[in-house]
């Protein structure tokens, strides 16, 4: 008892010096997770930003071959991501006998496709498929995403208002899959399964 008398302050003042160690170094462990979380998350914003950015300037090139109305046809090169009527104006423009009403101007165009402006009376007079396809199908399917109304038409129950509402579902909401065709109002499971062999995407 004597010692702990004779040394109670000192005891006090070395019990107080721990804790405030001990204190320092729960803050300073904690400040490090802290910055180390922020710096992760820091870094992975940085990743996402970059990811996006290079995406964004993404000037690769590809190859398109354009025929029929279009003021210089050929193949051309054109950046990835480009629509319709970013080709044709890199061609010179349409024709006056193009047929615009059998185009999309807006779809993107992708890498080896081949792209045919018909005109009017090339429309009038070529009503099947092979002659009025303005996207080249080498498997003989209609592709969703840029067959015309007329293509459409020939699918089993699909009419002329069924074909204009599959054109107006995919300016907004472009085809991933055959499937996404029973999106379109109208179209079920049961006229799904009339046509499905006979489309792509």
């Amino acid at each position: 008892m004597e010692f702990i008398r004779k040394y109670k302050d000192k005891l006090i003042i070395f019990v107080i010096i721990i804790l405030i160690a001990l204190n320092g170094y729960i803050y300073k462990v904690k400040s490090n997770n802290l910055y180390d979380n922020q710096k992760v998350a820091s870094q992975e914003m940085e990743e996402k930003e970059n990811f996006a950015n290079e995406d964004a300037n993404d000037d690769s090139e590809i190859m398109i071959h354009i025929t029929g109305c279009i003021n210089n046809p050929g193949v051309i090169e054109v950046n990835k991501g480009s629509r319709l009527k970013d080709v044709v104006d890199q061609c010179g423009g349409l024709k006056e006998e193009a047929d615009i009403n059998n185009i999309n101007l807006a779809m993107k165009v992708e890498d080896e496709m081949k792209i045919h402006i018909p005109s009017i009376e090339e429309s009038k007079q070529n009503n099947n498929i092979e002659s009025s396809n303005i996207i080249e199908n080498n498997n003989n399917k209609v592709n969703l995403n840029n067959a015309s109304k007329e293509e459409l038409m020939t699918l089993p129950g699909i009419g002329e208002s069924k074909s204009e509402k599959i054109i107006q579902y995919r300016e907004g909401n472009r085809f991933k899959s055959i499937e996404d065709i029973k999106n379109v109002d109208g179209i079920g499971e049961k006229t799904f399964e009339s046509f499905k062999d006979l489309i792509d995407v």
